[in-house]
């Protein structure tokens, strides 16, 4: 397991990431379950070793996902659409993975996302989360902070604050699209960082720090920074529930948890120069990394299966332990990063449980950014080379 503090020997793992994940990843561009994830891959191995046949791979693969956009039936999602693969564009920009000529072909990019947001506007459409909906498209728009292009972030605000409802705890979020997949007859308010509160929090906290309705974001953080507060469970495992409707302790994860609403609070104390504020998202993150194996959730009880992914597995809390500890120093942070790598690998660099997750009644070896290898790549470079930070925008981390 010492082995894998060597660079050498992580890339070795890695590399062996993303030929596996080559094999099972379907010929799709999304970016959270297809090629684009994967270029992202490539590109956080070229920031790694700066060799150029992952640069050269990188960009091949980002190619294909532009040209398969072209036939329209992808949609403009972050997960799975033009947003997603925007967004990857602008980020090897930035990299200098792509060269500063290739910078035209966002402009087709941003006509579409407007054009989107536009119908967005008019119709009756309440999805406003992360992956597949209004936020996932601002992540877009909010690449080139703090020089981003107000006008399509207002247009978001807009259409989020319409979706909102007014109730006795203030202006909240119903998660209409948990709703809709589970066929349930009442809305709730989700906590999760993938479809919930905290990442309408930390969209608000982002468009507030460069003027887009600085003052009512301000107002509707509090709101929100409220209501969860209230939330809060008194046990010893997490502090907070998944949704509304549970009183239940929640899972150690990136996507439903404790450490996306300290995430959310981190930025919103930021807004809110609100240093109590602040000093609760560090108790929030620092009880979230004394947890273990037997009561994250992470380890199945009937298979003894440990899930490793980024969205709610070991490798991916890996990286948001990593990054915990950059932010706030707390060696707590380090620990936890140690053990959930410890847990993730045998003696023999193998992965324990191999990379399974739970999908359709069944466990399944996955190859996406989201769930699988390609996320668990940039994960374990990171550990390495925080240049390799190709998660943090697009899950909101920083």
């Amino acid at each position: 397991m010492s082995q894998l503090r060597h660079a050498e020997d992580v890339l070795r793992i890695v590399d062996g990431f993303a030929i596996r994940a080559e094999e099972l990843l379907p010929n799709y561009p999304s970016l959270f379950s297809g090629q684009s994830g994967l270029s992202l891959l490539y590109s956080n191995l070229y920031l790694f070793t700066k060799q150029k046949q992952y640069q050269n791979k990188c960009i091949d693969i980002l190619e294909q996902s532009i040209r398969s956009l072209d036939d329209g039936k992808a949609g403009c999602s972050l997960a799975n659409g033009v947003a997603g693969v925007g967004w990857l564009i602008k980020y090897l920009l930035k990299k200098k993975v792509l060269s500063d000529s290739d910078k035209k072909v966002l402009d087709d990019f941003d006509d579409i996302l407007v054009e989107s947001l536009k119908i967005d506007s008019l119709k009756d459409n309440n999805h406003y989360d992360l992956l597949f909906g209004l936020i996932g498209k601002g992540v877009y728009f909010l690449e080139e902070y703090p020089n981003s292009k107000s006008e399509p972030l207002t247009i978001i605000f807009e259409k989020l604050k319409s979706l909102s409802v007014e109730t006795e705890h203030g202006t909240l979020w119903y998660d209409y699209l948990g709703k809709e997949e589970r066929n349930e007859t009442e809305a709730y308010f989700n906590l999760g960082l993938a479809h919930g509160l905290p990442s309408i929090i930390i969209f608000l906290s982002k468009i507030s720090k460069i003027d887009v309705h600085h003052l009512e974001c301000k107002n509707l953080l509090k709101s929100l920074i409220h209501y969860l507060q209230k939330q809060m469970l008194s046990n010893d495992i997490s502090k907070f529930p998944s949704s509304s409707k549970s009183q239940q302790p929640s899972r150690l994860a990136w996507c439903y948890g404790d450490i996306g609403v300290a995430l959310a609070f981190i930025y919103a104390a930021r807004v809110l120069e609100d240093d109590k504020l602040m000093n609760n998202a560090r108790e929030i993150a620092l009880q979230s990394s004394y947890r273990n194996l037997s009561n994250s959730y992470i380890k199945s009880e009937s298979s003894g299966l440990i899930e490793n992914g980024v969205c709610h597995g070991s490798i991916g809390l890996v990286y948001l332990f990593s990054n915990l500890h950059d932010y706030f120093g707390d060696k707590e942070f380090l620990k936890a990063r140690e053990y959930w790598l410890l847990n993730s690998f045998n003696k023999n660099e193998k992965l324990i449980s191999r990379n399974y997750i739970f999908e359709s009644n069944d466990w399944v070896e996955n190859g996406t950014l989201l769930s699988g290898y390609c996320g668990m790549g940039i994960s374990l470079l990171n550990y390495h080379n925080k240049e390799c930070d190709g998660l943090n925008r697009p899950l909101l981390i920083w």
